[in-house]
């Protein structure tokens, strides 16, 4: 994903979750593909971009252990 796309994308999960402390940052593996979520510099899960039939859409996925319930 683009600087544009990721600030984008920053913006609307902030104003969604009402928490400025939501970042949007680029991969370590340079992956052009997806980003990373954080909060207060927390991993919490990968956005990616899928590009079909000529339509962009972004996918959050994040993942929740069972132990951090407990």
């Amino acid at each position: 994903m683009n600087r544009e796309e990721i600030n984008k994308i920053q913006i609307y999960l902030r104003e969604k979750f009402n928490n400025n402390d939501i970042l949007i940052v680029p991969r370590a593996d340079k992956s052009e593909n997806s980003a990373e979520f954080q909060i207060e510099g927390e991993f919490l899960g990968i956005i990616f971009k899928d590009i079909d039939d000529g339509e962009t859409s972004f996918h959050l996925e994040m993942s929740i252990l069972e132990e951090d319930l407990n």
